[in-house]
């Protein structure tokens, strides 16, 4: 009992840490008239929060660990990637990410599973999953595209670029 009463107090330490670093960086970046980066800040605050109100506004129950994964992805992808420029500075960080996004949803797609067929077959519940990470993968893609053509984003490098992003989401 002391284990999990322990692993539940660090999940929401994890949490809370994350979600004040890239307050505290939405501040600053504000001060500074960084707009862009205080958009950033902003959204990641927004995803970060989602599976929270989720869980706390609907029937669907998200567990605090997949929160704590979720957050850390988010503040990995928005404040490392973009603020901390870490996908020109870090070599392979946006392959990186990609593979933890895969496993991030496939275990989502397990828990939404789970919710609406707790006795699904265990087969099922590996063909959902993988088909449920890599179906998000290529929403993503789509929304790199879009951003990059709408925008003047520059999300993609050309097709290596999305077939290995594609890849590491299946990975």
């Amino acid at each position: 009992m002391a284990d999990s009463s322990l692993l539940l107090r660090v999940q929401i330490a994890l949490l809370v840490v994350l979600v004040l670093a890239v307050a505290g960086a939405f501040v600053w970046a504000l001060g500074r008239g960084d707009w862009r980066n205080a958009g950033v800040c902003a959204g990641a605050i927004a995803v970060m929060l989602l599976p929270m109100f989720l869980a706390r506004f609907s029937t669907f129950r998200v567990p605090l660990g997949f929160q704590a994964f979720f957050a850390a992805f988010i503040f990995c992808a928005a404040f490392l990637g973009s603020v901390g420029d870490f996908y020109a500075r870090v070599p392979r960080w946006d392959i990186f990410l990609h593979a933890i996004s895969g496993a991030l949803c496939a275990y989502g797609g397990g828990l939404l599973l789970q919710s609406e067929h707790p006795d699904a077959r265990p087969r099922l519940v590996a063909l959902f999953t993988a088909s449920f990470a890599l179906a998000l993968g290529g929403v993503w893609e789509i929304y790199e595209f879009t951003l990059d053509q709408r925008v003047g984003q520059h999300m993609q490098m050309g097709a290596n670029d999305t077939m290995h992003d594609l890849i590491a989401d299946a990975a």
